[in-house]
């Protein structure tokens, strides 16, 4: 399986200057925050692959208009084609705003997540756990 990670940043290979057929050889594309929806949009578009993403410290703003086509896993584990990802989003807390976590927070984050991450075992292709 290939993967697409984008994080922080809009690429203009993929954004700007986008040539058709360059996003079709991924399976999946990760989104790990701080990204204006519209890209993760049009990203998802593009290509013929799904596209999982998690909140970075800057995305306040998918509450009111979130990324179209694309799947939100923040707080969740999610198999697919077989790997695991857990979708923990967010950042150290340094002042207030969205998605900032102190580390006794994200400590209870993953604490909530764990029955779900022993559910899914050694064998991710026995797991209800699908999306």
């Amino acid at each position: 399986m290939k993967i697409l990670a984008v994080s922080d940043h809009e690429a203009p290979a993929l954004w700007d200057h986008y040539i058709p057929g360059r996003l079709d050889s991924y399976d999946l594309i990760l989104a790990c925050g701080d990204l204006k929806a519209e890209y993760l949009t049009f990203l998802v578009t593009m290509s013929h692959a799904r596209l999982l993403y998690v909140h970075g410290n800057h995305d306040g703003g998918y509450a009111l208009r979130p990324p179209e086509g694309c799947d939100d896993i923040d707080g969740r584990l999610v198999v697919y084609n077989g790997v695991r990802i857990l979708g923990l989003g967010g950042c150290l807390w340094y002042r207030e705003g969205p998605h900032q976590y102190t580390e006794k927070q994200m400590r209870r984050r993953i604490r909530r997540l764990k029955r779900s991450i022993r559910r899914v075992g050694v064998s991710a292709s026995r797991s209800p756990v699908r999306s």
